[in-house]
């Protein structure tokens, strides 16, 4: 629209988009750095490391987490075994945060053919709209973007749940 309207404008529009888009950048390449700097936070995703992660969780009015496992959790991939992990740990964070006066939260995690299923329940309401944060936005984007599906929200009897099916094998890593 500015190059047939005032041509002469076009010069000044063009740099101000090329400094907006160095300054994106520049902010993108700081925050993925600043993500580096913690990858030891990160877990490997093993087995262990997710059953210590539930046997170790207790709340503030000493709410616990138990963990159920069905089918062959040991012979899960390490890549879905990561994502299965980080929702763990993201919904255990969460039940802290939003309902610390739980007293039960279950972990459930199914290991079928081809599809690990994660259910986290706890026996509280979740957060509110005005309190939803970008912790379950980005679970939801990190196991979609691993062909999964995820759901979080209250439940029918007023706990709060979190679902996701995570498959073995990603849909970007497997395309061509």
């Amino acid at each position: 629209m500015v190059a047939a309207s005032r041509p002469e404008m076009i010069a000044s529009a063009l740099g101000q988009i090329e400094r907006a888009a160095a300054e994106a950048l520049r902010a993108l390449r700081h925050m993925v750095s600043g993500l580096r700097t913690e990858a030891g936070l990160v877990p490997a995703g093993d087995v262990e490391q997710l059953r210590s992660l539930v046997a170790d969780f207790v709340l503030p009015g000493g709410g616990r987490a138990r963990l159920v496992q069905e089918g062959p959790v040991g012979n899960l991939p390490a890549a879905a075994m990561v994502v299965v992990h980080r929702v763990v740990m993201e919904s255990l964070t969460n039940v802290r945060k939003h309902a610390p006066s739980s007293r039960k939260v279950s972990v459930t995690l199914k290991v079928l053919s081809g599809i690990a299923e994660l259910d986290i329940v706890n026996d509280q309401p979740g957060p509110g709209a005005d309190t939803a944060g970008y912790g379950l936005i980005g679970l939801d984007e990190r196991v979609t973007s691993e062909g999964g599906t995820f759901q979080a929200g209250p439940g029918n009897q007023g706990q709060w749940r979190v679902s996701a099916r995570i498959p073995f094998g990603s849909v970007w890593r497997d395309l061509p």
